[in-house]
């Protein structure tokens, strides 16, 4: 759901649409941070838990921060559609990679 609302900025003609999608991507981010941490927890050795949620934290946060200055250089170069297709493309490779190291998948 993430990756195909990320499609849906690419496809906005006004302000209203906008508006739509943005709650809609909203929503899908409220379900995959949570969905994330669970895993995160769940893969995590006995005793090492708090190691892995502070990496994931750490991570996830440096995320947040950069991805700003990321998206600008991104936007700048290459311009506002490529900007929203690469999100599309980055939640597809973290999907592959997921099941490429994950042998319980």
């Amino acid at each position: 759901m993430y990756s195909t609302i990320s499609v849906a900025y690419i496809l906005v003609r006004n302000v209203q649409e906008l508006a739509v999608v943005r709650v809609a991507h909203g929503f899908s981010s409220a379900i995959v941070i949570p969905t994330a941490m669970a895993y995160v927890s769940e893969i995590a050795s006995d005793g090492e838990e708090g190691k892995y949620m502070s990496t994931f934290n750490t991570s996830f946060l440096l995320g947040i921060g950069f991805r700003h200055i990321l998206g600008r250089i991104i936007k700048d170069e290459f311009g506002m559609k490529f900007a929203f297709g690469m999100v599309l493309i980055l939640t597809i490779e973290a999907v592959k990679m997921l099941y490429f190291y994950n042998s319980n998948l």
